[in-house]
């Protein structure tokens, strides 16, 4: 039994089942770059294998915005977001806004944050709650509790 479907934006992942009860899980990214884990258990297997290429981008660090952008827009799940825009001609930076919240990347300065809306009687505005830099510090965990802020 062979399985392919998208890991990671720009990741492919093959999983493949082996004959003595374990899977063979083959993430490959655009450039070539190859993550492959084998396990008996599928779910240990593929978020390994997760992990693994989620490692690898980081350190390629090629497209860093547009990567952080895209999988952002699948943690947080098409129905959670009200808008999104992603600006290549600023240095990459981009935003996802929510119903109430707000996740921002400031391309040149390399720089995300998170706000929320206040709402008061007859105005509104965006209150700021975390900021990140080292973006090339973030592991896939800490993207992740990113994400819930903006759900």
């Amino acid at each position: 039994m062979n399985e392919t479907s998208e890991i990671l934006p720009g990741w492919k992942l093959e999983i493949t089942e082996q004959p003595n009860n374990t899977f063979l899980f083959t993430a490959t990214g655009e450039d070539g770059y190859k993550a492959e884990i084998t396990d008996s258990n599928w779910d240990v297997g593929y978020q390994k294998c997760l992990l693994r290429s989620f490692e690898i981008q980081q350190k390629i660090g090629r497209d860093r915005n547009k990567f952080f952008y895209d999988i952002f827009i699948q943690l947080i799940g098409p129905k959670a977001i009200k808008e999104s825009n992603y600006h290549e001609n600023a240095m990459g930076s981009w935003e996802i806004t929510g119903y109430n919240s707000r996740l921002m990347l400031d391309g040149k300065d390399m720089v995300m944050w998170t706000a929320i809306r206040e709402k008061k009687l007859f105005r509104e505005k965006w209150i700021g709650l975390n900021h990140y830099s080292h973006l090339e510090n973030l592991s896939y965990s800490d993207l992740k509790n990113i994400a819930t802020e903006v759900k």
